[in-house]
């Protein structure tokens, strides 16, 4: 089976957050209405918490994430 190739192109910003995560402690993800929200790692079904409020919508064709400097970045799919 073959993958998608990625284009060469590095991941756009889309909103700068500036969040200091703390990643033993929590995961970090994008929500469906490109919030990002936490939740507490090793816990059956743990609650989510919106940590940061965007007011941004997804485009199609585009992966969201929460990068390394604490923004919300996309890339192509």
């Amino acid at each position: 089976m073959a993958t998608k190739k990625k284009p060469d192109q590095p991941p756009e910003k889309v909103f700068a957050a500036g969040l200091v995560k703390d990643e033993g402690r929590y995961l970090y993800y994008v929500d469906k209405r490109c919030n990002i929200v936490r939740m507490e790692r090793g816990v059956p079904k743990a609650k989510t918490e919106v940590v940061v409020v965007t007011g941004l919508r997804r485009e199609k064709g585009f992966d969201y994430f929460v990068d390394a400097d604490g923004d919300l970045s996309r890339e192509p799919e």
